[in-house]
């Protein structure tokens, strides 16, 4: 059977739905069962209103999703170029939503949160052919999602579902991805989780995609640049950290470390410097993983095991301030404080480890010196000092979790060390074993 196909601009076509829009629209109707495991529905509650069949309450959940999508504003400079959009089909979709399901279902509940999901879909590809961000847009479902061809188009965006390791094993993950015609370079396009939900949501995952075709190379009518993260400087003639990954020249760093950078290098603890290249770039979680031209022979590997815990010790490495400072790589200790980040911010934790420009990119370690998250921000202390009336805040850091970092790697079929945290290591131990793994990432003119 051929895919199913929607010209540029059609109403109601088939879209792809990244995994925040889909959970918010189809956990809006909740099948109501008697029993522990779900199979048959008696009735389906969508918003405060409840339905007595299923087919009832997807017709429900359409039209909302149709009155949400014709909120979208028209988009006043589009991109040059068409965009082709590839969703996963129900197949590629159950096993995602039978893990996504907190209750065990299948049958007709099964069947139910597919389709709902799907409407989803639809609704979020809706919303890119209302804001018209494209000269045209196909829109297709296939069976195949893990790296689609764009067709004939410019760009492809896809909703990636697949197993977090080779071979079918391991849990499932989705995630929106965008590549440009001619390039194996993806970039992730996901909505604003903190915007509402409805039209605002939907409007902020079009901006996405945006931004994402701009970050991939894109140009708008009136030649827009992609817009920098608030307080993120422009890292041309900078330097930050990064993570050997694996043994095959592959580094993970900050987005922010990278983002305007012309020309990269990665100098390691043998003061050995050598040309890299962006893989992959995740704005929203400010994650970036480069491709060095040289193989280390070790690299880090991820905590494995129980999740660390706020009060646990943790070192960060890595090499802050560069020529002010020195060209070594320094060590700092402290805890883990808490397991989100700024305003519950759950993709972070903070720590109390010390950081300073140019720590970004740079591992966090738990004491057997496992990467425990990837060192992000430090809070702004002379703002919160202006917003608090004089309170100086003191070694409030923060870094982005393993487990998102892991996620965006897996996204890239990376493969990665993982090992259990058994044996605890003095800190000066711990920095010996960075050294192995802790490189410069360096930000040049030319």
């Amino acid at each position: 059977m051929m895919p199913r196909k929607r010209s540029a601009f059609a109403r109601g076509g088939v879209s792809l739905s990244s995994l925040l829009l889909v959970t918010i629209l189809a956990a809006c109707a909740r099948p109501v069962a008697t029993n522990g495991s779900i199979s048959k529905i008696n009735s389906v509650k969508v918003g405060d209103v409840t339905y007595p069949s299923v087919a009832a309450a997807l017709d429900a959940i359409k039209r909302n999703n149709e009155r949400y999508v014709d909120g979208i504003a028209v988009e006043p400079d589009p991109m040059k170029g068409s965009l082709r959009i590839v969703l996963p089909d129900r197949d590629r979709l159950r096993p995602l939503v039978l893990q996504e399901s907190k209750q065990a279902v299948q049958g007709e509940a099964l069947d139910f949160l597919i389709e709902s999901r799907q409407l989803g879909d639809r609704s979020a590809a809706d919303s890119v052919i209302k804001a018209k961000e494209f000269t045209a847009v196909t829109i297709i479902e296939q069976n195949d999602v893990l790296d689609p061809g764009p067709g004939n188009a410019e760009f492809v965006l896809w909703y990636q579902v697949r197993t977090a390791q080779p071979n079918n094993t391991g849990g499932w993950i989705g995630q929106w991805l965008m590549r440009r015609t001619g390039s194996s370079v993806t970039a992730n396009a996901n909505g604003d989780a903190g915007t509402p939900i409805g039209t605002p949501r939907l409007q902020s995952f079009v901006k996405s995609v945006r931004e994402a075709a701009l970050r991939l190379g894109g140009k708008s009518v009136a030649g827009a640049s992609p817009s920098a993260a608030p307080g993120a400087a422009a890292s041309q003639g900078s330097s930050g950290t990064g993570i050997v990954i694996d043994t095959r020249g592959h580094v993970v760093t900050n987005e922010h470390v990278i983002r305007t950078c012309p020309q990269l290098r990665i100098v390691d603890a043998g003061n050995q410097t050598y040309a890299a290249t962006i893989t992959a770039k995740d704005a929203a979680n400010d994650l970036a993983l480069l491709t060095a031209e040289h193989h280390w022979g070790e690299s880090a590997s991820f905590r494995d095991g129980p999740e660390i815990r706020p009060g646990d010790a943790v070192v960060a490495t890595g090499y802050p301030l560069t020529g002010l400072l020195g060209s070594g790589m320094s060590v700092t200790t402290g805890s883990l404080t808490s397991l989100t980040g700024p305003r519950d911010d759950s993709r972070m934790m903070q720590m109390s480890a010390p950081i300073q420009p140019g720590n970004s990119g740079g591992p966090l370690l738990d004491g057997a010196g496992h990467v425990v998250g990837v060192v992000s921000s430090q809070l702004n202390a002379g703002l919160t000092a202006t917003l608090t009336g004089g309170a100086v805040p003191q070694n409030v850091n923060f870094a982005v979790k393993a487990a998102i970092v892991r996620t965006f790697l897996d996204t890239q079929s990376v493969h990665y060390g993982r090992a259990a945290s058994s044996t605890e290591l003095a800190p000066g131990a711990i920095g010996e074993l960075a050294r192995k793994f802790t490189v410069r990432i360096e930000c040049r003119n030319s």
